[in-house]
């Protein structure tokens, strides 16, 4: 019974403030907090201030590939055309290198109906694997990958496409000699005979 009461109540005090406060003629009004005092604010400028900010005109939009290497705490960036490394203290440069699909690569590349701006050898892979790096590019619609050294990216430790040629005549060798063992069994046979 006390709890209907106060319902009851309550809802009379509502309806009293209600007719009290005409709706029409109460405004609320609100300001915003002051930007350079709410701390969960940061403008450009202040980054720009307290952090370092490296630029290349080879990295544009989100084509941009990036690995952290902790172990000799560097920053890997692969953008279009280029990889280079980075310190992870200041973004200083430590090496930059070219990669760039060959020219006869971007012209079939633009005969095959793709824009120029898409005939670029634009880094998708960098993936670290202890003293190495490997890395891919689009190569113009015409993927390459590179083993390279960690330290030194400019340095092709070997080409992808010279470990399928060494695969692929190893291939032939061993293919080459089981026809010759065959060629040499058959002839032992003529001459046993």
């Amino acid at each position: 019974m006390c709890k209907t009461k106060r319902f009851i109540m309550s809802i009379f005090l509502c309806v009293i403030l209600m007719m009290f406060f005409d709706s029409s003629t109460t405004t609320l009004t609100t300001t915003e907090f002051p930007k350079e005092f709410d701390f969960r604010y940061t403008s450009y400028q202040e980054l720009e201030q307290n952090f370092n900010i490296f630029q290349h005109d080879d990295i544009v939009g989100y084509d941009v590939q990036l690995t952290v290497d902790n172990a000799r705490n560097q920053l890997l960036v692969g953008g279009r055309g280029m990889l280079c490394r980075l310190s992870l203290d200041d973004l200083r440069i430590l090496e930059i290198t070219e990669w760039q699909a060959l020219n006869d690569t971007k012209r079939i590349c633009r005969f095959k109906g793709q824009t120029e701006d898409a005939c670029y050898n634009f880094i998708r892979v960098l993936l670290v694997y202890e003293d190495q790096v490997f890395t891919c590019g689009t190569n113009a619609f015409s993927p390459k990958c590179t083993w390279r050294s960690i330290r030194i990216i400019h340095v092709i430790i070997i080409s992808i496409i010279i470990i399928i040629i060494i695969i692929v005549l190893v291939i032939i060798i061993i293919v080459k000699i089981e026809l010759i063992i065959k060629y040499i069994n058959k002839f032992l046979k003529i001459l046993k005979n």
